[in-house]
């Protein structure tokens, strides 16, 4: 309630009456001063220009106005309006002057796919990302003077302008960080996965590890770095990396993947849920192309190539194993 109220009363468009209203509200809960403050401060400063704050620096530069002044005093002497009038004056001035509170950041940018959707981005400097299905990719609207970090859930394709001074950096949930200076590159973070997998097209990239060691390793083109969440460990192979980016072009290649693999990527790219009756058949593998994604060409394939049947009943795909061909 309180919140809102502040930013009512902070609105451009308030009606005078209501302004006055809220107005006498401020004075008779003295308490919400500092909320009052410190959104007025970071609404001024925007305004001209200045850097944006998040929650945690909002807090940190709050709690540095209140060491600098002694706000029952105030209250005292000078009552509610000086009380205000100060607060908003030491916030401005904290918002401008102490940068060990403000990063040099601009507002944060987030895109978001749904099961079964793509969608390509231009990052601020130019740098095109495609972003899989039921993914989440962060970025600042403008990159600062140093570095271009961003923030990735999900699956992502990178093709990044280069920039010898300026590496792009992304984060991951995961220890796993990527940097590069300009590149193309596959990222595979989704957080119900047991593994980050990172798959080099072309040029050079380094797979950060964030650990006592800060281990690095650098891959070439067609070498894909997989980190094992389990076991923390970090190991590279070569690969098809056409096969890897294949989603882009609506197309799922299985290459001896393992059940439990293929009902992940399936039920992001259909809207559908998996349900297995026998936890063997989880580690059954798969190898197949399909170019013209159809969920019955798939589901054809399992029972095909392995003792499984399946029956689909409300988006809800059951597997089953075939009687007599498992032990």
């Amino acid at each position: 309630m309180s919140k809102e109220t502040i930013e009512e009363l902070l609105g451009d468009d308030i009606d005078p009456k209501k302004k006055k209203q809220l107005v006498n509200w401020l004075f008779k809960h003295p308490e919400h001063l500092e909320t009052y403050a410190l959104l007025k401060a970071k609404k001024v400063a925007k305004s001209m220009g200045a850097k944006t704050m998040d929650k945690k620096e909002l807090d940190e530069g709050f709690n540095k106005i209140l060491r600098r002044i002694k706000r029952k005093s105030i209250l005292r002497k000078s009552g509610v309006a000086a009380a205000i009038a100060i607060l908003m004056t030491l916030s401005v001035n904290l918002y401008f002057e102490n940068q060990s509170f403000f990063p040099n950041t601009s507002d944060l940018v987030h895109v978001s796919t749904t099961i079964g959707e793509k969608k390509n981005i231009i990052l601020p400097d130019g740098t095109q990302v495609t972003l899989n299905a039921n993914s989440q990719l962060e970025y600042p609207e403008i990159f600062n003077d140093s570095l271009r970090e961003i923030s990735l859930n999900g699956e992502a394709y990178f093709k990044v302008i280069r920039n010898e001074h300026k590496p792009l950096l992304v984060n991951t949930n995961s220890p796993i960080k990527i940097r590069v200076l300009g590149t193309v590159f596959n990222i595979k973070s989704y957080p119900e996965e047991k593994h980050v997998r990172t798959t080099l097209v072309s040029g050079k990239v380094e797979v950060i590890k964030q650990n006592d060691n800060g281990e690095v390793l650098v891959l070439q083109p067609s070498e894909q770095a997989t980190y094992h969440k389990e076991s923390e460990q970090i190991n590279v192979e070569t690969v098809q990396s056409e096969n890897v980016i294949s989603w882009k072009q609506d197309r799922l290649i299985f290459d001896d993947t393992p059940l439990s693999q293929v009902i992940l990527d399936l039920e992001r790219k259909f809207k559908v849920k998996f349900k297995v009756d026998s936890p063997e058949l989880l580690d059954y593998k798969y190898t197949g192309t399909f170019s013209t994604i159809a969920l019955e060409d798939v589901l054809k394939l399992l029972s095909i190539s392995s003792p499984i049947n399946y029956r689909l009943a409300d988006n809800i795909i059951t597997l089953t194993k075939k009687e007599n061909e498992i032990k």
